[in-house]
């Protein structure tokens, strides 16, 4: 098994969990990281709650640089750009200055294990164009996983890892649908195609401030995997004070991390992707006809609220961290 991870690059995405921040810098110091990216999203303009954690992160970093003798690279916003323009503007940083790499925001905490875990993938990134990226999470039980690692049509990014060719196909996927259009795909049916098409346009829209609903999308349109692992290695603890979506308990929150062994094979699962769509996507018929109502809502509320689109905040925000 590839334990050495040295030359591992980690980029940690942040916002208001100075604990956090703190706790993975500590994790990837042990685990033996050599290259840790840091960017701090900015507090938002009217909170001086926010304005305080920003400080506290600061201090917290200023506290573990003379301890870590690896290479630390941080960016402070000095707005707030929201979570979705974050992570995105935060991989384009992150991939011009590394070629594979681990991304983590601040509410997913991992073990050493996941860094094995997407170094022993590494390889399989390179090698398969049809792979996307490597997910440390895994919410399947262990009767349908059968201790394998799984190639799925769903991108769960609670932790992930890519290279930076991957990136700008993500990218380009991203930002070549500057008018979205639902678009056809083998791997998509009518009823997963009203829900996946749906996310997309709200989110493109600027209706929701997420980008992995927009990734899974545009992996069923062009026919792209992820990886996933055979146990669960990120524990996810969104749900506190700084949550932006997981404002509610869930089984996948606070989910225990378990190990990754070299022997688990790697196979696709039709088995794992269609319980992942009925248990954590909820995908049903009900979309088929909720998705045209939502639509019309929105019609009618884009004209009454300012809605600023996920690409223009993208390249607002990667303006400010170059």
């Amino acid at each position: 098994m590839k334990n050495d991870l040295d030359g591992m690059s980690v980029l940690i995405v942040g916002y208001r969990r100075a604990e956090n921040i703190l706790k993975l810098l500590r994790i990837c110091q042990i685990s033996g990281i050599a290259n840790i990216y840091l960017s701090i999203d900015g507090p938002k303009s009217n909170s001086a709650s926010g304005q305080a954690d920003y400080n506290k992160i600061k201090e917290y970093v200023a506290l573990f640089e003379p301890d870590y003798s690896g290479n630390l690279k941080i960016h402070l916003r000095n707005r707030n750009v929201g979570c979705a323009a974050s992570v995105m503007s935060s991989c384009d940083w992150f991939f011009e200055q590394t070629d594979y790499g681990v991304i983590l925001e601040d509410d997913c905490i991992p073990t050493k294990d996941f860094f094995i875990f997407a170094k022993n993938m590494e390889q399989k990134i390179y090698r398969d164009s049809k792979i996307w990226l490597v997910c440390g999470t895994q919410f399947a039980p262990d009767f349908v996983i059968n201790n394998s690692v799984i190639i799925s049509q769903y991108a769960l990014t609670w932790g992930w890892a890519t290279n930076k060719s991957k990136w700008v196909e993500i990218k380009r996927s991203f930002t070549e649908n500057n008018q979205f259009k639902v678009e056809g795909s083998s791997r998509l049916g009518t009823v997963d195609k009203a829900y996946w098409a749906a996310g997309a346009r709200r989110a493109y829209a600027g209706f929701t401030d997420v980008w992995d609903t927009v990734l899974v999308y545009r992996m069923q349109v062009e026919n792209k995997y992820a990886i996933l692992p055979p146990e669960n290695l990120i524990t996810n603890v969104g749900n506190d004070f700084a949550a932006t979506h997981t404002h509610i308990d869930s089984d996948f929150l606070n989910k225990a991390a378990g190990t990754f062994s070299e022997s688990a094979d790697i196979n696709y699962s039709a088995t794992v992707d269609k319980w992942l769509k009925n248990n954590l996507y909820g995908i049903s018929m009900r979309h088929v006809f909720s998705t045209k109502i939502r639509l019309f809502l929105d019609t009618i509320n884009y004209q009454k609220r300012n809605k600023v689109g996920l690409l223009q905040r993208w390249n607002n925000a990667a303006i400010e961290i170059t």
